[in-house]
């Protein structure tokens, strides 16, 4: 997945979620000040490679990287015949900030990629995003 395509997904979830209010509270902005200002933030990526559960199975590790995705955040798209999965995961402090997480399955090993925006204070959301996504496969 480009890194353009990645930076539209996130801009588009921050955008969402600073339209919905912080801690519950509404907010009367539509978002888009907040999808221009994470174009300007700087983009970080972490990288891991994980081994599937059930070795030499395609389709059980492809079934078992979503059901990980449901149950540490939300499947974003899904392709079957490249064998890669996006998704998004909440993470950082207090697991507020998102992290695209896209997964390319292999029969033998699963590459795992994040990607997170990090303002001025630097929570390693791809990070602590890939170390939640791998206790939930």
């Amino acid at each position: 997945m480009n890194k353009e395509k990645i930076i539209t997904l996130l801009s588009d979830i921050m955008a969402i979620e600073a339209s919905r209010g912080y801690m519950g509270v509404p907010s009367f902005g539509s978002g888009k000040g907040a999808k221009r200002a994470t174009k300007l933030l700087p983009l970080k990526e972490a990288h891991c490679e994980a081994e599937p559960k059930e070795k030499g199975s395609y389709r059980e590790a492809y079934q078992n990287v979503i059901n990980a995705f449901m149950k540490c955040g939300k499947v974003l798209e899904e392709d079957d015949f490249n064998g890669t999965v996006t998704g998004v995961v909440y993470a950082g402090i207090q697991d507020m900030n998102p992290a695209v997480i896209v997964v390319e399955v292999e029969q033998e090993n699963l590459k795992i990629s994040a990607y997170a925006k990090e303002g001025l204070i630097n929570q390693q959301t791809a990070e602590k995003a890939i170390d939640k996504f791998a206790g939930a496969l």
